[in-house]
């Protein structure tokens, strides 16, 4: 980072700045920062603060050095537990596990409280349990972290765009709800 930047991070729900370490969205400032939309003042002032920091629409965390942490971008982003998490940092645990080709991780409600739900392709091998799953993540990240359900499904739902290949991750959330919803009714 250059020493003629500065960064820090805003609390998504309060709009407070926050101290170092804490999650929230990445605002930016330095010389040679974005200035403005092209004949859009409208957007421009979404964009900028008004002592002149850039909101990025990422969430991330300032260092003690002033430097930062990218986590996820602020639409992807989930508040479990009061805390905004990043789905990334749970796929990759999920991905670590023997017998998951790729995983997806998605924000829910269940019972009035949020909590996620996970998505596994499994590779070649034979496909992990879903007990083994949640097991693995707990030992290695906070309680809320770990996801509440596990589904296995052989794809993920994609839109292709000039931009590549996106995965659908409304279109997972929903369907963990259906899923979760029809459990609960088969009780």
């Amino acid at each position: 980072m250059s020493p003629q930047m500065v960064a820090r991070v805003r609390d998504t729900q309060t709009g407070e700045l926050v101290a170092p370490g804490v999650a929230g969205e990445l605002e930016v400032q330095s010389p040679w920062r974005f200035l403005g939309y092209f004949r859009n003042a409208e957007a421009t002032a979404k964009a900028i603060t008004s002592d002149g920091f850039f909101r990025t629409g990422d969430v991330g965390q300032v260092r003690g050095d002033g430097s930062f942490i990218y986590e996820t971008r602020a639409g992807d982003a989930m508040r479990l537990g009061g805390f905004l998490v990043s789905p990334g940092e749970i796929e990759d645990q999920l991905k670590s596990c023997a017998g998951v080709g790729d995983a997806q991780v998605v924000a829910v409600e269940i019972k009035g409280q949020a909590r996620c739900a996970a998505f596994v392709i499994p590779d070649h091998g034979a496909p992990p349990t879903e007990a083994a799953l949640i097991a693995h993540v707990r030992e290695r990240l906070a309680g809320y972290k770990v996801p509440a359900r596990i589904f296995f499904i052989d794809q993920f739902p994609v839109t292709e765009s000039a931009n590549g290949v996106k995965i659908q991750r409304a279109r997972l959330r929903s369907m963990a709800m259906e899923t979760i919803a029809a459990d609960a009714k088969s009780r």
